[in-house]
């Protein structure tokens, strides 16, 4: 379990550029003079970070335990999953612990790095992203732990292929009210394996998450949607695949001759 312990913000003057590039910074906001706004502004991106963190048919699902994912498979699958959301990451690590830095874009300060926890706890699955390791003194005070702070080594990624993702025509066109089988059977990693499967109907509903290719779903309403497929692999590298899908009513099911 990580202690507790006094807490301080990581602003960066830069980021990696080599193995030789020096250590950022990490500034403590209580003695630096952050203006009120620049600290709103940064309170504003966590929010914002927080949502998608807590996102959870994102998440892996896997275990910290022997046999299953370590530390560094957490802090490299959400590092993926964040950058292809947009955020500059580091992976670093010291003491045998690994975690993730998320530069925050905040116009009125030139960096801004906050630490991520990506792991759960021993056993347990991993249902978020991870959390924003920080605290709120009082009035405006707002700082990150030390224990995220400092790091002996930013690590560098290895060689991925993201999911190779293929999505099964619907034939023939499902009618409204019909639960409808979707498949995506040709979709793999070639290189690990796919943990996410993220289906979006584009319908109203809410995007469903499987761990197989294949998902059943039923569209109310005549019309044409987008169905996308988002696939993420062991490395949190993600690919999508999107397929128009046409629901119409049945020819002869409007009049059958049925009468009445």
């Amino acid at each position: 379990m990580i202690r507790a312990t006094r807490l301080c913000l990581i602003i960066v003057a830069f980021s990696f550029v080599s193995c030789w590039a020096t250590s950022p910074q990490v500034i403590d906001t209580r003695n630096m003079g952050v203006a009120d706004s620049t600290l709103t502004a940064i309170r504003e991106q966590l929010t914002r970070l927080h949502q998608l963190l807590t996102f959870h048919p994102l998440a892996s699902w896997k275990h910290l335990e022997e046999g299953s994912w370590t530390s560094q498979d957490f802090a490299w699958y959400t590092a993926g999953v964040l950058s292809w959301e947009g955020y500059q990451t580091e992976v670093v690590s010291s003491s045998g612990r690994t975690w993730i830095l998320v530069r925050l874009p905040v116009d009125s300060v030139e960096e801004v790095w906050i630490p991520i926890e990506p792991q759960p706890a021993n056993g347990a699955l991993q249902r978020d992203l991870g959390r924003v390791v920080r605290t709120e003194g009082s009035g405006v005070e707002l700082w990150f732990s030390d224990d995220y702070a400092s790091y002996t080594e930013a690590l560098t990624p290895k060689p991925n292929f993201s999911p190779i993702v293929r999505l099964n025509p619907i034939v023939p066109s499902p009618a409204p009210g019909e639960r409808t089988r979707i498949t995506a059977s040709g979709t793999r990693d070639p290189d690990g394996e796919i943990v996410v499967f993220l289906w979006n109907f584009s319908d109203g509903s809410k995007r469903e998450r499987t761990e197989s290719w294949y998902v059943r779903h039923t569209y109310d309403e005549v019309g044409t949607y987008e169905l996308t497929l988002t696939a993420v692999d062991n490395r949190g590298h993600v690919s999508e695949l999107t397929l128009t899908v046409l629901v119409a009513t049945p020819e002869g099911a409007e009049d059958c001759g049925c009468g009445g």
